[in-house]
């Protein structure tokens, strides 16, 4: 048994199986990652338990220093470039999830309250990376490696304000990414990211709730349902593939 350190309130976590690493991301806007086969040696140990530090941070705590160093058995390790800082997200993150692009490169999707919609590429590879794209985002001993591809406003597509409250993302049968997003102005959003991560959208309003917030909500492809909770306490289900 291990544990994950973690500066601030984790507000969503995922873990992706195929590259054996676990994602989370925070109130403060603050998206972290830990690789899962890192050596145990380059991290820290309490009453025999484990405590991975993460590979990859975006967390204005190491904004203080240009690089962050930590004592690990009286050796001194250069652990964050802070150049990452400048990007991201400022609010609370709402929705994250993770695509294969790959045996070592995956697609990150990350959604805040505001409706900031971020595109990222991670990369796992056994050997280091120079590019400073990359190393801006990684601990000196990791090779998990983080850099920002794309920033998509959604209230902007919208022409109006809008929060998020949830999201799912996952592949079609044409590789492309399809998601759902749910909002605190009581309306769900199925979209697509196209060639060049352009943004398709559609809306959908459940009935009696235009003033109401969808709080959570759960997808099954098989019985092709989707389920949605919302504050006037009414639990509606509808069809996905017909949004």
């Amino acid at each position: 048994m291990y544990f994950l350190r973690a500066w601030g309130q984790v507000t969503v976590l995922k873990i992706y199986t195929l590259g054996h690493i676990a994602f989370a991301g925070f109130k403060d806007g603050t998206l972290s990652a830990w690789d899962l086969d890192e050596a145990t040696q380059y991290h820290s140990h309490y009453q025999e338990q484990l405590i991975r530090t993460p590979s990859v941070t975006t967390s204005k705590f190491f904004l203080k220093e240009t690089q962050l160093k930590i004592f690990i058995k009286v050796k001194t390790i250069a652990l964050f470039d802070t150049g990452c800082m400048e990007s991201g997200h400022t609010e609370t993150i709402t929705g994250l999830g993770v695509s294969s692009n790959g045996d070592s490169t995956s697609l990150l999707l990350t959604v805040d309250l505001t409706g900031l919609f971020l595109i990222w590429v991670c990369r796992k590879v056994k050997a280091t990376i120079t590019d400073e794209i990359y190393s801006q985002f990684s601990s000196a001993w990791g090779h998990v490696y983080l850099s920002l591809r794309q920033t998509i406003k959604i209230n902007s597509l919208l022409n109006s304000p809008v929060l998020i409250s949830g999201f799912s993302a996952w592949r079609n049968d044409d590789s492309f990414v399809e998601f759902i997003l749910t909002t605190g102005n009581g309306f769900a959003l199925k979209g697509m990211l196209t060639e060049g991560d352009k943004m398709v959208m559609k809306k959908y309003q459940p009935k009696g709730s235009i003033k109401a917030s969808i709080t959570t909500f759960d997808i099954s492809w098989d019985l092709n349902l989707l389920l949605v909770s919302v504050t006037d306490s009414i639990i509606r289900i509808t069809f996905p593939s017909t949004l």
